[in-house]
C-alpha cells in the first residue's frame, strides 16, 4: 500500500514553493525514475541547474537518488517515493504560516492553469480522450466529522490508483496510457 507523509517542516514546503521543483516533482511521479538530462529535456533547463534542484528535493526527502539504476558512476537517476504527501495549516507556527499559505496560493494556480490549458487544447487530443475527461462540481452540507471521512474516502481512492498506475507503468504497460491529472478542493462556504 502506498504511504501518506504527513509534513509539519515548512522548509519542505518552502523547497515547493519553486515552480521548477514542483514541474520536477510532478515529473518524476509521472515519468518514474529519470535521468538529470531526461529530467532537463523536459523543462527544457540546463542539466547543472536541475541537479541542484533536485539534490535540494533529496535533501528534504522528497525525492530520493536511485543509483541502481545509474548506467555508470557519473549518471544521476532520482526517483519519487510511492505515497502522498498531506499537509494541515494548522501544524504550522504562527511565522511559517505564510509559506503554507504561498504554496497553497501556487498550487490553487498550478491547477487551475493545467485546466484551462486542457479546455484551451481539448480538441487536439483524440476523440477518446475528450469523452473520458471529467469537471465535476458538488455541494454539500456536512459537518467538520463528515468532511474529514468523506476526504479520507478519497484520499484512499487516490492512494489506490496512483499504486495501480505506477505498477503498470514499473511492468512497462504503457500502450494508450496518457498522464492524468485530477484535483478536488472542500471546503466551507457561507451562504
Amino acid at each position: 500500500m502506498t504511504e501518506k507523509r504527513v509534513i509539519t517542516e515548512a522548509e519542505v514546503l518552502k523547497a515547493l514553493t519553486q515552480p521548477i521543483r514542483r514541474r520536477l516533482f510532478r515529473l518524476l511521479a509521472h515519468l518514474g525514475p529519470s535521468t538529470v538530462g531526461t529530467l532537463a529535456k523536459k523543462v527544457d533547463a540546463d542539466p547543472g541547474q536541475i541537479s541542484y534542484h533536485l539534490r535540494a528535493l533529496a535533501k528534504l526527502d522528497l525525492i530520493e537518488e536511485a543509483p541502481e539504476l545509474a548506467r555508470d558512476r557519473r549518471e544521476r537517476v532520482y526517483r519519487r517515493p510511492d505515497g502522498v504527501l498531506s499537509w494541515s495549516r494548522s501544524s504550522f507556527a504562527d511565522e511559517d504560516r505564510v509559506i503554507v499559505d504561498a504554496l497553497k496560493s501556487e498550487l490553487i494556480s498550478d491547477e487551475f492553469e493545467r485546466a484551462l490549458a486542457w479546455e484551451r487544447d481539448r480538441d487536439e487530443w483524440p476523440a477518446e480522450w475528450r469523452d473520458v475527461a471529467t469537471s465535476v462540481q458538488s455541494h454539500f452540507v456536512m459537518t467538520p466529522r463528515e468532511l474529514q471521512d468523506f476526504e479520507a474516502e478519497l484520499q484512499a481512492v487516490y492512494l489506490k490508483w496512483g499504486q495501480l498506475t505506477r505498477d503498470a507503468r514499473d511492468a512497462g504497460d504503457t500502450e494508450g496510457r496518457e498522464r492524468v491529472f485530477h484535483f478536488t478542493h472542500s471546503f466551507p462556504e457561507h451562504g
